[in-house]
């Protein structure tokens, strides 16, 4: 990949617009999971602890997941709903993800002792909805759509959060999160009423060529941007809208917690890349006013700045894991501050690892928070001398080192292809930034590596682990590993992906 790939204003090939009645029927994957949400939601009406309901969920999701590669081959591009959904490689690459993220919270879910005591079917209800919001976020390009869009993944996600009734940390984490949630869409819904007080239009191609059509008021096309940054940074747990993050991650169910490190921040990422480079194209007289690619490039370094010196200091994991994650968005965010196709293709690369090795990283947390009570990395004390434990050990320190951004490691590629993005625009700077945040975050990672196998553990406690851990366990470090060492395929087919 050469430096010469910066996001240019280009000709968009034909897009094939469709009706409401053939737009359905392009909504297959959509339609399976609304459905299966029903029914895993009436399921509960007779029994709320029903066997069928993860089966039900998983079944949709893999159905769902067959619908949408079927789709790759399918005509794509075309817009559906008289524009509203585009359907395109960059929105089924995204609906591959957050089904993906979803499944893996299923599985995650099935023997975690945090939730054995609420209602089951109305749980995996939740996360099938909050899979098919998952799907329409990223296919969004109609600012209407993209705010209901949003809405519909915050509500669900509300829900979730504070799904352990009797615990009042999770109460407290969805109230805090319902409250900034709220702030952070009427802060975005203002910008897009200023956007649309601008172009007159309420359509991402379009906005563009409206703003290119005449003389452009910089303070308020400025103010837009960076009100719609504001509210799509909180979505992606971006400096200084992370605030709700560390609370939402240590107090909802660890599942869930898992499955908001990846799902959302992934359709939030969908959403903002396809918004700053489709409405301010690179070269173009809006992209020149605002200036978004320096703006990124702080919000890079803010984030992942302070997302690893907050985890530095904390000693649970859920929190731990939480600050890391609003470090890892900002890693994402030097992609889009090279504002080129290849910055793209790296932050779709690192989502995807990322979702293997966070994931992961969560399920060694919910074995040992089964099998020890408690989640601070005290819990973690002598783990590698288990006999029971040491599968858990090892796998934890693949999924660190591949957070860190070690060979031969998944996430050593990722950042990689992030770096060489930005340092092929000229960005040197954030590169070096980028590299020391690395450095940085090697300590409270190296810490935990300490604590498992350099502490002797006072009183041993085995730990129990099912087969379905079991596999989940080895599955994702294995494939943490061999993206590590062979990871061409997959970088050739997110190179392929394009927003048309």
């Amino acid at each position: 990949m050469g430096c010469n790939l910066v996001w240019t204003p280009r000709r968009i090939e034909k897009v094939t617009t469709l009706d409401n009645v053939q737009s359905l029927r392009q909504l297959g994957p959509e339609l399976i999971l609304g459905t299966a949400a029903l029914l895993s939601f009436f399921l509960g009406l007779g029994s709320k602890r029903t066997a069928l309901a993860p089966g039900v969920a998983l079944a949709a999701l893999a159905t769902a997941f067959i619908l949408v590669l079927r789709q790759w081959n399918s005509g794509i591009p075309m817009d559906l709903f008289e524009g509203h959904l585009r359907m395109d490689s960059f929105t089924l690459f995204f609906k591959v993800v957050g089904i993906l993220a979803v499944g893996l919270t299923v599985l995650l879910s099935v023997h975690c002792r945090e939730m054995e005591s609420v209602a089951r079917a109305e749980y995996y209800s939740l996360l099938l909805a909050l899979a098919l919001a998952l799907c329409v976020l990223p296919a969004s390009v109609h600012l209407v759509s993209i705010y209901l869009a949003f809405e519909f993944i915050s509500l669900t996600s509300y829900i979730l959060t504070g799904f352990l009734r009797k615990n009042r940390w999770s109460a407290e984490a969805a109230l805090k999160y319902a409250l900034y949630g709220a702030a952070a869409s009427g802060t975005m819904i203002l910008g897009f009423s200023y956007l649309f007080a601008l172009t007159g239009t309420l359509k991402l191609p379009e906005l563009s060529a409206a703003l290119g059509s005449g003389p452009i008021p910089t303070l308020p096309l400025m103010a837009a941007l960076g009100l719609i940054v504001a509210g799509m940074g909180f979505k992606i747990a971006a400096v200084p809208f992370h605030m709700w993050s560390p609370d939402v991650y240590e107090g909802a169910p660890t599942p869930i917690t898992a499955l908001f490190s990846v799902g959302p921040k992934a359709a939030g990422f969908a959403v903002l890349v396809r918004f700053v480079l489709t409405a301010f194209p690179v070269g173009s007289e809006a992209a020149g006013v605002t200036d978004w690619r320096a703006l990124m490039a702080v919000l890079s370094v803010a984030t992942m700045t302070v997302g690893n010196l907050l985890a530095i200091q904390q000693t649970d994991l859920k929190r731990l894991l939480a600050y890391s994650s609003i470090a890892h968005a900002g890693y994402m965010l030097m992609g889009l501050a090279a504002a080129s196709q290849e910055g793209v293709t790296a932050i779709l690369f690192y989502l995807v690892v990322y979702l293997i090795m966070n994931v992961g990283a969560f399920l060694v947390v919910i074995v040992v928070g089964n099998a020890r009570g408690d989640m601070t990395l005290k819990a973690l004390e002598g783990l590698g001398w288990v006999p029971s434990g040491s599968l858990l050990a090892v796998g934890f320190v693949i999924f660190l080192f591949a957070l860190t951004g070690l060979p031969p490691t998944s996430g050593f590629i990722g950042k990689v292809y992030l770096f060489a993005a930005v340092i092929h625009q000229g960005y040197y700077l954030l590169a070096v930034l980028g590299a020391l945040n690395t450095v940085l975050s090697l300590v409270y990672y190296a810490r935990i590596v300490k604590m498992m196998f350099l502490v002797q553990p006072k009183e041993p406690v085995e730990v129990a682990i099912s087969p379905v851990q079991k596999g989940s366990l080895w599955a994702l470090a294995g494939l943490t590993l061999a993206l590590g060492l062979y990871w061409r395929p997959l970088i050739e087919w997110v190179g392929r992906i394009r927003l048309q």
